[in-house]
């Protein structure tokens, strides 16, 4: 074969040919550039196109091997004058699309591959490439459709059942990506993410042993692959394995240079358990706020031994943090003071050594200010009992939001028509949201009132119970201590653990859990006939 190149490459040397030698030439490049010999296959085209300026398949041809090579300005270029001069032919509007995909233009990119499978409806690249670009673009359902015509197309191409697949799991369904991502398995399974993605999709369909399965099959394709060891320490930690699952959560730093960045942007050393000796320590968040309520119990461990330590806080909960004890706050975007050694809150269970047995429990760690309890307590009023805080949805830019959220009108019947003061904590409840919880009853709008964390958790005092969705609410109430009911999807954070009712981190919180995926049903009807209970004991005396 490399003699047939070099004869090949000699004969493109030898001058130039009459217009009879151009389809041998045309197809010995085609061979030369399946055969991964791109710049002989480019100097046939070249001399192609000293003969006949305008031949397509060798201005094509020129456009796919610049594309290839990363220049796909040229590539545009190229492959736009063979359009204008054969426009009809499929494969050259999937090959501009693909030099459009290079350079980010997304929505160019589309229309080519669309107009590719005008042109030839049965040409699976077409369809292929087509939906990997809308699912970038976003366009999910779109996407289905294009990789699902791909895959009836061509159904031994692995690629299309997996990226199908993973087009699925971003619209939310899971039973199907399963099987899509199981026979692209199938078909080739020397594939790490694949193996990845489909870890994530049992994960989801509450099939957690499975899903580690899946990890280990990706980690044995790529030991580095960051991704896999982060889902492998987040399936380790829900079945409460911390010996295992807090040094593959540290993975997490390596996800994307953002993240190393980050890392990386409050210099050395980070900190890794040892005595301070008196030194200062700065603890920073990395996450959302109920991440940082959650894992900020720790900082007393680290003060333990013998630090200094400063938390770093985003004004929503800098006010809230400099109530505990044995702790300095600083507000995110103020000057820091000179630190030792530094450490994100999530890392600090890795830090210290926690075990599942060790985790620290004693509530509340976040002390509520008396004068803003006195406050709150005036506003909420003395109505009637049980005064239950609500909080349904939480933030939409979080991955599960879709998951973890509920609709009002499930609130609604949660609370049925128990005699009660309702207090919506939703920091942004619409009107028509607020009328539904209520069913028909009033319900006190208190997240439009709240400064910050401070004023949430100092409303929560007054109150008997809070129910919750996953949220920072859920852990602000855990962390104070007041009664607290969480409502969680079928397969939630791994902190929640499996199965259990009660809450290893907040002795206050009872845990009602989906039976089933999407069943908010069967929640609702469990925290009625359990707020019932608490109504009747409240009555008694015994609520409290």
């Amino acid at each position: 074969m490399v003699r047939e190149q070099k004869e090949v490459a000699k004969r493109a040397a030898s001058g130039a040919r009459g217009t009879a030698a151009i389809p041998r030439l045309v197809a010995d490049a085609l061979r030369l550039e399946r055969d991964g010999n791109s710049a002989d296959a480019d100097a046939l085209c070249e001399e192609v196109l000293a003969i006949e300026p305008n031949q397509p398949d060798a201005l094509h041809l020129r456009g796919v091997i610049a594309s290839r090579a990363g220049t796909h300005e040229s590539a545009i270029e190229w492959i736009g004058r063979a359009i204008q001069v054969s426009g009809s032919v499929a494969a050259y509007h999937v090959n501009l699309g693909n030099a459009l995909k290079g350079l980010g233009r997304l929505a160019d990119a589309v229309l080519s591959y669309s107009r590719a499978v005008e042109l030839q409806p049965d040409l699976a690249s077409a369809h292929y490439n087509l939906g990997i670009a809308a699912m970038e673009q976003g366009s999910l359902e779109p996407s289905v459709a294009a990789l699902r015509r791909a895959v009836d197309l061509a159904p031994e191409q692995a690629s299309a059942h997996g990226s199908l697949g993973a087009a699925l799991m971003e619209l939310g369904q899971m039973e199907e990506p399963e099987a899509s991502l199981a026979r692209s398995l199938q078909l080739a399974p020397a594939s790490a993410e694949r193996h990845n993605n489909r870890g994530i999709v049992l994960r989801e369909l509450g099939r957690y042993d499975e899903a580690l399965t899946s990890y280990r099959a990706a980690l044995a394709q790529r030991p580095d692959y960051a991704n896999a060891h982060w889902n492998m320490g987040l399936g380790l930690l829900l079945r409460g394995d911390f010996e295992n699952g807090l040094g593959e959560h540290e993975w997490r730093w390596r996800l994307d240079a953002d993240a190393e960045r980050r890392m990386r942007g409050y210099g050395s050393p980070l900190w890794s358990g040892e005595v301070g000796g008196g030194r200062t320590i700065l603890l920073w968040p990395e996450q959302g706020a109920g991440d940082s309520i959650q894992f900020v119990r720790f900082a007393r461990q680290v003060a333990d031994r013998d630090w200094r330590v400063v938390v770093e806080a985003p004004r929503s909960l800098a006010r809230l943090f400099h109530s505990i004890e044995g702790i300095e706050t600083v507000t995110q975007g103020e000057p820091l003071p000179p630190y030792d050694a530094h450490c994100p809150l999530l890392s600090l269970p890795f830090a210290l050594g926690t075990r599942f047995a060790t985790i620290p429990a004693a509530v509340p760690y976040i002390r509520i200010d008396p004068s803003l309890a006195a406050k709150w307590r005036d506003w909420v009023g003395n109505g009637p009992r049980p005064k239950v805080g609500l909080v349904w949805r939480g933030k939409a830019t979080q991955s599960r939001n879709r998951y973890r959220s509920v609709d009002p009108t499930a609130i609604a019947y949660m609370l049925g028509d128990l005699p009660a003061t309702l207090v919506s904590l939703q920091k942004d409840a619409s009107p028509n949201e607020l009328a539904a919880v209520g069913g028909g009853r009033r319900t006190l709008d208190a997240g439009r009132e709240f400064a910050d964390f401070a004023d949430t958790a100092a409303l929560m005092a007054s109150l008997d119970v809070v129910i919750s969705v996953d949220t920072a609410v859920c852990h602000l109430a855990g962390a104070t201590g007041v009664r607290t009911w969480a409502l969680l999807d079928f397969a939630p954070d791994w902190r929640w653990f499996r199965e259990r009712e009660d809450s290893p981190w907040y002795p206050t919180m009872r845990l009602f859990r989906q039976p089933k995926r999407g069943d908010w049903s069967a929640v609702a009807g469990r925290v009625r006939n359990a707020l019932v209970a608490y109504a009747k004991l409240a009555e008694g005396g015994e609520g409290r």
